[in-house]
């Protein structure tokens, strides 16, 4: 209570501020005067103290809502009316669950009274503040979420010349991908035993916290239909599937992945962030695979979408010049769900972003994918139908490469290991080491000390400090072109709908 009282204080003094010396500030409404000063405050106070969360975009001159790509998506359809108002909500939903992580790094043991008041002050500044026509309008404009790129850095690098020579590259990578997946499975090389990691039983252990919103904090009104663990699903007005605690947990379970991993060293086992003197290591005596829910959108549905995530130690340098080596190396598995609650997709990346792989599994073959690549668009790549039957994913040994999916059947492991699922939000506030908390991630989303010296040849590309780990909603996946794992349009550019 005492913080809330000297935010509420400091930001009586920062609403004196003009609005040239800082972001742009909501027009002040008098009903709205208190609520107004809790939101700007805490900004301030998570702004002195270098504690912002960067996976969500802060819609200037709206500081009670944030954005993402997918909610983003939405701006222009969600004109007026009940889709409008569910739109808002959600906004304001994923600006709750950021600041939960705020408070938490900002001494907050239990936020969970904090965001309740600000879910209640936010709603009725939300009502208050959008009845203003122009305000809508202003919303829909600044709700647009930046790219991951920098047109200086492209500019300066000369782009187009740079791009011919990093196609080259792409291409001679691609090549290799696709000769390693050709070879036989009998006759792969490992790189060292390999282990085969399982999520532990729903019934021993099962995601911890698995939701898509806040404690406290209410789900848009509008939701019409039945929900559980298989569709069809309720959905709001915007379309959005709406998926309780257990509904996510029991998806999370049903299509946890199995990693197969080629393990060299202790660098080849998975386990979970920690801080130390404020730098990231590893704990592998605590093996965890990460889980958030997403969604995505094709052929004008929403779909729900699952990911994983899962760190290791570091990608071991071959050599002190090796530009690809580093601290910390995560991969991620994402599984997109069809309206029905089966597997339409699966794809893949490294918490770097690169190597962006799909595979369709047989019963969604009839989707028939759109031409892609060229000179200006750099291509995914498709290595692999994904097994009908339930596999593995086999990584490789140091590089962590999805080398590829092994029906279950086919796995020959020299070890069975267990490992533990859990919120992909507690790598927001973790313990630093010095008694106080901070998010595993940056405010622009990277991970500090995970920096590799491929940024020094890869900058003209515009993207910052390639190679090194991000946070979700930060996924840059193209050096040709411009993409984001999370874009919600990337299924339609990519395949016809059915």
């Amino acid at each position: 209570m005492e913080i809330r009282l000297n935010l509420r204080s400091t930001l009586a003094a920062a609403l004196l501020l003009p609005a040239a010396g800082c972001a742009v500030l909501p027009p002040e409404i008098p009903e709205a005067a208190e609520c107004r000063a809790n939101f700007l405050g805490l900004d301030e106070s998570v702004e002195a103290a270098g504690v912002r969360d960067g996976g969500a975009h802060a819609i200037p001159g709206f500081p009670y809502l944030r954005s993402d790509r997918f909610l983003a998506s939405f701006r222009r359809e969600a004109a007026d009316g009940e889709a409008f108002d569910t739109w808002v909500e959600h906004l304001r939903r994923l600006d709750l669950r950021a600041r939960g992580a705020e408070l938490r790094n900002l001494g907050w043991d239990d936020p969970s009274e904090e965001l309740r008041h600000l879910d209640r002050c936010g709603r009725d500044w939300a009502a208050r503040d959008l009845a203003d026509p122009r305000r809508r309008a202003l919303l829909r404009e600044n709700a647009a979420v930046p790219d991951d790129y920098s047109l200086l850095k492209r500019t300066l690098g000369l782009y187009p010349l740079a791009a011919f020579f990093l196609n080259i590259g792409i291409g001679s990578f691609n090549e290799d991908v696709q000769e390693d997946y050709a070879t036989p499975l009998g006759e792969l090389k490992s790189g060292g035993p390999l282990v085969l990691w399982e999520p532990i039983p729903p019934a021993v252990g099962a995601p911890s916290g698995a939701t898509g919103s806040p404690r406290g904090v209410g789900a848009p009104s509008g939701a019409t239909g039945a929900t559980g663990a298989t569709g069809p699903w309720a959905r709001d007005a915007l379309g959005i599937p709406m998926l309780t605690d257990d509904d996510l947990r029991a998806l999370a379970a049903v299509h946890a992945p199995r990693w197969l991993v080629e393990t060299a060293g202790d660098f080849d086992r998975i386990g979970a962030p920690v801080l130390k003197a404020g730098q990231p290591s590893l704990d592998t005596a605590r093996p965890v695979t990460w889980f958030l829910p997403a969604h995505t959108r094709f052929g004008g549905e929403v779909l729900v979408q699952l990911v994983y995530v899962a760190w290791f130690s570091e990608r071991p340098k071959s050599g002190s010049l090796d530009p690809y080596g580093g601290t910390l190396d995560g991969v991620v598995w994402r599984v997109t769900l069809d309206a029905a609650g089966e597997p339409l997709l699966y794809d893949t990346i490294h918490a770097c972003g690169c190597y962006h792989y799909y595979y369709v599994p047989e019963r969604a073959q009839a989707l028939e994918r759109r031409r892609q690549g060229g000179f200006w668009d750099e291509p995914v790549l498709f290595p692999q139908q994904a097994p009908a039957t339930p596999f593995a994913i086999r990584l490789h040994a140091r590089t962590h490469y999805v080398r590829r999916l092994v029906p279950l059947a086919d796995v020959a492991a020299s070890q069975v290991a267990l490992y533990e699922s859990a919120d992909y939000a507690e790598l927001l506030s973790l313990p630093d080491g010095a008694g106080g908390r901070r998010s595993l991630f940056r405010e622009d989303g990277l991970v500090r000390g995970t920096g590799r010296l491929e940024r020094f040849f890869l900058w003209p590309a515009g993207i910052k400090s390639a190679g090194a780990m991000r946070q979700w909603g930060r996924h840059a996946t193209s050096f040709v072109g411009r993409s984001h794992f999370d874009d919600p349009r990337m299924l339609d550019r990519l395949f016809e709908p059915q």
